[in-house]
């Protein structure tokens, strides 16, 4: 899930307790005043907790560089929550 609010884009994964925002990397792409933004996981969560689900990671506008007003596009394929460890 990915939700572009007003202070940070925010996105939610699957984790299995040990995910943190450093093993994600945000590409982006700009054209006039159009991102595109992508995000990749640089390393497996291969945690074994109890805690396994999905966990929220943050990035702010301003830590991405996006301007106001600018128009931004998800490039990550989008999948449904089917529950812990998904």
């Amino acid at each position: 899930r990915a939700d572009a609010g007003r202070e940070a884009l925010a996105i939610t994964v699957a984790s299995n307790g040990c995910t943190a925002k450093a093993d994600f990397s945000v590409y982006l792409e700009r054209k006039d005043n159009t991102l595109a933004v992508a995000i990749g996981r640089k390393r497996v969560d291969s945690c074994q907790s109890l805690v396994q689900g999905r966990t929220e990671i943050r990035f702010s506008w301003t830590e991405l560089g996006v301007p106001d007003g600018a128009q931004i596009f998800i490039l990550n394929p989008l999948e449904p929550w089917k529950g812990p460890g998904s």
